[in-house]
């Protein structure tokens, strides 16, 4: 069963969940290399979130975005490739987009959804 396009661009967007996710797993796992006896957390997350638990969620993260990262590398028109590898890998607007193309934003938001579209996952 091929995914809708809305289940397609969902896909996409966990690349910048995960990304900002991690960045508050890193603060976390600074935090409690630095105070490694006593875990500030637990009044957040309940006894058990650990230096492991962290480091096993970010390894997590990092597998999913990997997977956007083939996803958008599969893409054999290179067009659609930089469109969607601006906007999910670097989290760029359409808008942004454009310039750095030399093409018009219409153009662009075109050839988002036809890369979208044409997305096999």
């Amino acid at each position: 069963m091929t995914m809708t396009y809305k289940e397609k661009v969902d896909f996409l967007s966990k690349y910048k969940k995960n990304y900002f996710r991690i960045k508050f797993i890193d603060s976390k796992i600074t935090s409690l290399r630095a105070n490694p006896i006593g875990n500030e957390d637990e009044e957040y997350h309940g006894p058990g979130k650990n230096l492991e638990d962290y480091l096993d969620e970010k390894t997590t993260l990092e597998k999913e975005m990997r997977q956007v990262e083939v996803v958008i590398d599969m893409i054999r028109n290179e067009n659609e490739k930089y469109i969607l590898g601006y906007k999910f890998l670097e989290f760029l607007t359409l808008e942004e987009i454009a310039p750095l193309m030399n093409y018009s934003f219409s153009w662009v938001k075109k050839n988002y959804r036809r890369a979208i579209n044409n997305l096999n996952i």
